[in-house]
């Protein structure tokens, strides 16, 4: 079985090398990538398994690139993470009228919740394969 691939989009330096440092370190394939932009045309070119995007960005909100990722590859699940509360509550109907997974990750994460999230979705994922099957 191959390694999960994650991306992690957020245009805050520290969050991406944080992140991308636990989950590598969990065993998973990881792309960091600062824009939503140069995420989607990734998605366009290779197949992700999970997207952790953050809502705020320049260019391109986490829901709007939610929007474009599900219209490429609907199969990728693309989980929100934001440290504005009120910006993620005004956002959240948008982001799962898109697609988006039904919760949102609070920045900053608690040390591993980053990789038992991921842990849960890959299993849930691989239910649902099993049973459409």
């Amino acid at each position: 079985m191959s390694k999960a691939k994650i991306m992690i989009v957020d245009d805050e330096e520290l969050i991406l090398r944080a992140y991308k440092k636990e989950l590598s370190g969990s065993g998973y394939d990881v792309i960091d990538i600062t824009s939503g932009k140069e995420a989607i045309e990734i998605v366009k070119q290779e197949k992700i398994d999970i997207i952790l995007v953050d809502l705020i960005m320049p260019g391109m909100s986490g829901v709007e690139m939610c929007n474009a990722v599900k219209a490429i590859s609907p199969e990728t699940e693309v989980v929100l993470m934001s440290g504005y509360i009120d910006e993620m509550q005004k956002n959240w109907i948008e982001f799962i009228k898109a697609g988006g997974r039904d919760f949102f990750l609070r920045k900053p994460l608690a040390e591993t919740e980053l990789s038992d999230i991921i842990k849960t979705i890959l299993i849930e994922k691989r239910q649902g394969d099993e049973n459409a099957s």
